[in-house]
């Protein structure tokens, strides 16, 4: 129990700064961990959403082709 209750603290600016930012309470921290920033493209000119990769042609959230 004691290596749950370490993880927990080592992870809780982690764990908080994902709340802020989703609004999802992430208790997996190899979730959170998953997702890095690197894996995405830039912000999309048209809505802001970041591109699915970087390499992504068009935006997936409202369809805008990359400029």
């Amino acid at each position: 129990m004691r290596y749950k209750t370490a993880m927990n603290e080592a992870f809780k600016p982690a764990t908080d700064k994902y709340l802020e930012m989703t609004g999802f309470l992430e208790t997996n921290h190899l979730a959170i961990l998953h997702h890095r920033l690197n894996d995405f493209g830039p912000e999309c000119v048209s809505c802001g959403h970041l591109l699915r990769t970087p390499k992504a042609s068009y935006c997936a959230n409202c369809g805008t082709n990359k400029q």
